[in-house]
């Protein structure tokens, strides 16, 4: 799963069992995307 700040280049990866919080002041979408899609897509 992939992250970033709205409006922003900034990506970072998330692992399973990363935890990660998020300020309320902020606004991040979720972008899940699996392995062969991203592959295909790059």
């Amino acid at each position: 799963a992939y992250y970033h700040a709205e409006g922003g280049n900034d990506v970072q990866e998330l692992h399973a069992g990363d935890s990660m919080v998020i300020p309320a002041s902020q606004s991040y979408r979720l972008e899940v995307v699996e392995p062969l899609d991203y592959l295909l897509s790059s």
